[in-house]
């Protein structure tokens, strides 16, 4: 099921967190590994019922604030 999920959102959140860094393809990349590290680490607790593209974008936001304030970048 994680491989699934990773393939069908991986690019989809790579470009939402890019946005986010104002076009930085490094940090973007580093934040969408943390986002599905993150869901990997959970998924004994995902339900078939929750909202996992909602889920990553929750994380993924949270994820950029805290590459932001460790690295002083961003727009």
């Amino acid at each position: 099921m994680f491989d699934e999920l990773m393939e069908k959102y991986c690019g989809e959140i790579f470009e939402y967190c890019k946005s986010l860094l104002g076009g930085d393809s490094d940090g973007a990349e580093e934040c969408t590994q943390e986002v599905f590290v993150t869901l990997y680490k959970s998924m004994n607790r995902l339900k078939m019922s929750d909202d996992v593209r909602y889920r990553l974008y929750k994380i993924a936001a949270r994820k950029v604030k805290e590459y932001i304030k460790k690295n002083g970048k961003g727009n």
